[in-house]
C-alpha cells in the first residue's frame, strides 16, 4: 500500500481506565497496524480517533465522556474525519450511549475488535455502523468453567485466541499482560462481569508466547492482569497452573521482573503464596481486593472473609517474606454501613499496616444488586466518611513508609533475622516467658495439695497473668510488625503448654475428670500436629469460635482452681460442658479448613 496521505489512513488511541484496556488497546493497535493503518500519538492530526472508555464507575465514566467531547472538538480543525467510542462503557450502554452521545460517530463494542479496521475504514467512508444492543455477556459461553475453553470463536473476539496481535503503544520498560477476561463473582456493587463476561483463561502457551514477544521489544517487567488472577486456570481444569507457569515466564530472556494484580482474599490459597514467594523475579507485591472489614457488610456485597482473617493472610503474607508489599481498595458507605461496621473498618486498616490504600465512596451502578438495597446512606455522609478515612489512609501509608526506612536501616546494621521480625523481641520474649512460668504456676497449684485457699487464688493469679501474655504477644506482634517463624512455631507450643498444664494438675489433684482432661488434649495436639504437618507450619485463622472456645476454657480452668461456694458448682461445671462442645466443634472446623486447603 502507498504511504500517501490519500491511501493511508492514520487512527489515534486514546486509552482511559485500568491496565486491562491498555492490553485491549495495543491489541487494537496491533490488528490496525497489520491492515496498513499508520498509528499516531497526535488525536488532532489522525483521521480518526479511537477512545477506549472505561465504564466502572461514574467518575470514570465521566472521564470517558469528556474524552470523547475532547476529541469531537478537535474534528473543527479539518484534519481529524472521525470519533469512535470503544472499551467498556461503550460495551456496557451501546445504543443508550449512541443516543445519548451524538458526538460520537460510532459505539463499538467488544464482537467489532476482531473486525476493528474494517470498521473504521467503513466510518471513514461515511457509513452508518449498527450500534449493538447492550447484553449481559456472561450468557455467551457455558456455566460450567471447564467446557468454555472451546468456545473459541468468543474468546477470540475478546482478543484471546491461539494467537495474538499486538503492537505496543510505548516505550516503557513494564507492560501488562492479560491471562484472563470476564468475572464469576457476583458483588453486589460490581457491573464489570455483565459487560466483560464470565472468566475465561487464556491457555498457557498464549501467555508465554506474547511474553516473550514483549521481552523482545523492550519490557523487562510484565504486570499480570485480568478481573480476577486467583481464578486463572479454573477452566482449564487445574487451579494450580498459575503456580506452574510462574516459573516458565521466569525463564524467559530479558524479564526481570513478574507482577501479579487483583487477588481475590477468598481465593488466595497457600500454593500460590508459596509460588509467588519462592520463584525467582517473582516480585513480593500483593494487590488484594479486601473491600471492606466488616463480616456482616461484606455478606451484604456478596463478598466472603472479615477484619479477623484478613488480617491473619496478611500475617501468612509476611512471615513467607517480611518486605512483601500489599496494597488495597476499600469502599466507603455502602447500603446499611453503620457505625460499627464502618469503625470495623477503621479498625482493620489501623492494624493491617497496608503500603497502598485506595478509599472510594459507594455510588450506585447501573443493573447491579447493590443499586435496590435499602438503607442508603445520604451522599454527606458517604463524603464524610470517605475524607476522614482518607486521611487516616494517608497517616498509615505514611508511617508504614516510614517503618520500611527503619527496617532497610535493621538490614544495614546487620541484625539478625528469622522469618519477619528478629528472634528476641517483644512478643516472642512474652511466649518464652509463659513457657517458663508455667513450672511456678504448676506449683503453686499442688501447695497444701491444692485445698488451701490462700494458695488456691494465687495460683489463680499465676495462671491468669500467663494466660494475659498469650493476649498481648499477638497484638503486639501485629502492631510491630514483629511476627517471626519462630513465634510462630513457639507460641501454638506455648499455648497447648499453658492449657495442659492447668488441666493436668487438676486432674492430678481430683477436681478435673481425667477423660475431660483427655478430651481437651487430644484435639489441642491434634490442631497443632494439623498446623505443622499438614499444611506446613501455615496457621489455619483462628476464627470467632475458636476465640470463644479458648476464653472459655481458661475460665473454666479459672472456677476450677478458685475456692468457690458450693452454689457455684453447677455453674462451673456447665461453662465447662459448654466450653468442651465448642473445642471438639472448632477442632472438627479446623481440620475441614485443613482438607479444603491441602
Amino acid at each position: 500500500m502507498s504511504a500517501t496521505r490519500e491511501s493511508l489512513k492514520t487512527v489515534a488511541l486514546v486509552t482511559l481506565g485500568c491496565a486491562r484496556n491498555e492490553v485491549d488497546s495495543e491489541e487494537l493497535a496491533g490488528r490496525l497496524a497489520a491492515d496498513g493503518w499508520q498509528l499516531v500519538s497526535d488525536v488532532a492530526s489522525a483521521d480518526i480517533a479511537v477512545v477506549n472508555t472505561c465504564g466502572f464507575i461514574e467518575s470514570a465514566k465521566k472521564d470517558s465522556v469528556d474524552a470523547l467531547l475532547e476529541a469531537h472538538s478537535l474534528k473543527s480543525d479539518g484534519t481529524l474525519r472521525a470519533v469512535v467510542a470503544v472499551g467498556c462503557m461503550a460495551e456496557r450502554y451501546g445504543n443508550e450511549l449512541a443516543e445519548a452521545l451524538p458526538e460520537a460517530d460510532a459505539i463499538l463494542g467488544f464482537d467489532d475488535y476482531t473486525d476493528i479496521s474494517s470498521r473504521l475504514r467503513k466510518i471513514l467512508d461515511g457509513q452508518k455502523i449498527q450500534t449493538h444492543k447492550p447484553k449481559d455477556r456472561r450468557s455467551l459461553i457455558p456455566i460450567s468453567p471447564v467446557s468454555r475453553q472451546q468456545e473459541r470463536e468468543v474468546k477470540s473476539s475478546m482478543g484471546q485466541g491461539s494467537t495474538f496481535s499486538r503492537k505496543r503503544l510505548g516505550s516503557a520498560p513494564l507492560a501488562p499482560l492479560k491471562i484472563a477476561s470476564g468475572c464469576d463473582r457476583r458483588c453486589t456493587f460490581c457491573a464489570i462481569p455483565q459487560f466483560r463476561g464470565a472468566f475465561i483463561s487464556r491457555r498457557p502457551t498464549e501467555i508465554l508466547d506474547e511474553a516473550k514477544w514483549l521481552a523482545d521489544n523492550g519490557v523487562s517487567e510484565i504486570f499480570l492482569v485480568s478481573e480476577n488472577t486467583t481464578s486463572y486456570g479454573k477452566d482449564l481444569g487445574d487451579l494450580k497452573v498459575l503456580e506452574r507457569l510462574l516459573p516458565e515466564l521466569a525463564e524467559i530472556d530479558g524479564i526481570e521482573r513478574i507482577r501479579l494484580s487483583y487477588l481475590q482474599p477468598a481465593e488466595i490459597r497457600p500454593t500460590l503464596l508459596q509460588a509467588m514467594v519462592s520463584t525467582p523475579k517473582v516480585v513480593p507485591y500483593f494487590d488484594i481486593s479486601f473491600q471492606h472489614a466488616s463480616a456482616t457488610l461484606l455478606r451484604r456485597m456478596r463478598r466472603f472473609g472479615d477484619g479477623e482473617k484478613f488480617l491473619h493472610l496478611l500475617t501468612q503474607i509476611r512471615a513467607l517474606n517480611p518486605e512483601s508489599g500489599i496494597r488495597s481498595n476499600f469502599i466507603v458507605g455502602f447500603p446499611g454501613e453503620s457505625e460499627s461496621e464502618y469503625q470495623d473498618l477503621v479498625d482493620f486498616l489501623s492494624e493491617a499496616r497496608l503500603d497502598a490504600i485506595g478509599i472510594f465512596p459507594y455510588s450506585d451502578e447501573d443493573k447491579t444488586e447493590a443499586a435496590t438495597l435499602e438503607g442508603k446512606l445520604d451522599e454527606s455522609v458517604i463524603a464524610e466518611r470517605t475524607e476522614s478515612l482518607r486521611r487516616i489512609a494517608e497517616e498509615l501509608s505514611y508511617e508504614r513508609a516510614q517503618e520500611r526506612i527503619c527496617e532497610c536501616h535493621r538490614e544495614r546494621c546487620g541484625w539478625s533475622r528469622f522469618g519477619s521480625a528478629t528472634t528476641m523481641n517483644l512478643p516472642n520474649a512474652l511466649t518464652v516467658f509463659r513457657i517458663l512460668a508455667l513450672p511456678f504456676c504448676a506449683w503453686a497449684l499442688f501447695q497444701e495439695e491444692g485445698k488451701d485457699p490462700t494458695w488456691q487464688v494465687i495460683a489463680w493469679t499465676m495462671f491468669f497473668i500467663v494466660g494475659m501474655t498469650d493476649v498481648l504477644d499477638g497484638r503486639i506482634a501485629r502492631k510491630r510488625n514483629q511476627i517471626s517463624n519462630f513465634g510462630i512455631i513457639l507460641d501454638p507450643i506455648a499455648d497447648k503448654a499453658f492449657i495442659a498444664t492447668a488441666l493436668i494438675g487438676l486432674s492430678i489433684l481430683g477436681k478435673m475428670p481425667w477423660w475431660i482432661t483427655a478430651l481437651i488434649l487430644m484435639r489441642e495436639i491434634g490442631v497443632t500436629l494439623l498446623r505443622f504437618a499438614v499444611i506446613k507450619r501455615e496457621v489455619i485463622s483462628a476464627n470467632r469460635g475458636g476465640k470463644i472456645k479458648s476464653l472459655l476454657q481458661n475460665f473454666s480452668v479459672g472456677f476450677y482452681i478458685l475456692p468457690l461456694p458450693e452454689y457455684l458448682y453447677l455453674p462451673r461445671d456447665i461453662l465447662l460442658g459448654v466450653a468442651v462442645i465448642l473445642t471438639l466443634w472448632t477442632g472438627y472446623e479446623y481440620f475441614r479448613s485443613a482438607l479444603k486447603r491441602a
